[in-house]
C-alpha cells in the first residue's frame, strides 16, 4: 500500500525497513519528544515488530515509512495505530532536517484523510510531549481537540482526540 501527498510518499514498512525506523530512534533529537531518549536496539525491534503486526492485521492502516515523493529520501514515519476497535492512534516523527517545512502536516492531513475513509474507526488520538509546541499546533489544525495533560511511561504528556464522521 503507497499513499500519495502532494511532496510525499507513505508506504507500509516490511521486515526489511528495519534499519530505516532503527535511524529515527537512535536520533536523540527526534526521541526526546517520543521517548526522552534514543532507543536500544532490542526496544526498538520490539517496536518494529509491533508495526508489522498492526500492518499484517489491517489493510487500511498501519506504522508507513515515509519519502519524500519521487526522491528515494526517507524523512520518517508515521502510523494510525488501532487501540480498540473503533479508535487508532496518530502518530509521526521526523528527522530534525525536515521539520519547520510543512511535512508533519501533510503527514497528519494524509492520515486523517486515510482514518476518515475507513468506515471503522470512529475516534482518533494521539500524544504528544506539551512542549512540542509544532506538534501540538499540527494537531489542533488538523481540529484535534486537547483532553489532558499528565505523564505516560513517566513522561509529560498531553493527550488529544477527535471524533470522526464516518457514512
Amino acid at each position: 500500500m503507497i499513499i500519495y501527498t502532494e511532496r510525499l510518499q507513505l508506504e507500509k514498512y516490511q521486515p526489511e525497513d528495519f534499519h530505516l525506523f532503527r535511524q529515527l530512534t537512535l536520533n536523540p533529537q527526534v526521541m526526546k519528544h517520543i521517548a526522552g531518549k534514543t532507543l536500544s536496539e532490542e526496544v526498538a525491534r520490539k517496536k518494529f515488530d509491533k508495526y508489522l503486526f498492526c500492518n499484517k492485521q489491517y489493510e487500511e492502516v498501519g506504522a508507513f515509512k515515509i519519502y519524500l515523493k519521487n526522491k528515494n529520501i526517507y524523512i520518517g514515519t508515521g502510523k494510525l495505530e488501532m487501540v480498540s476497535d473503533a479508535e487508532a492512534e496518530l502518530g509521526y516523527s521526523m528527522f530534525p532536517e525536515f521539520w519547520g517545512q510543512g511535512y508533519g502536516t501533510e503527514i497528519a492531513n494524509q492520515l486523517m484523510k486515510t482514518a476518515v475513509e475507513v468506515s471503522y474507526i470512529k475516534k482518533l488520538i494521539a500524544y504528544v510531549d506539551p512542549g512540542n509546541i509544532p506538534s501540538k499546533r499540527i494537531l489542533e489544525g488538523c481540529g484535534f481537540v486537547l483532553q489532558s495533560v499528565g505523564e505516560m511511561n513517566g513522561l509529560p504528556c498531553a493527550t488529544f482526540s477527535v471524533n470522526l464522521k464516518n457514512g
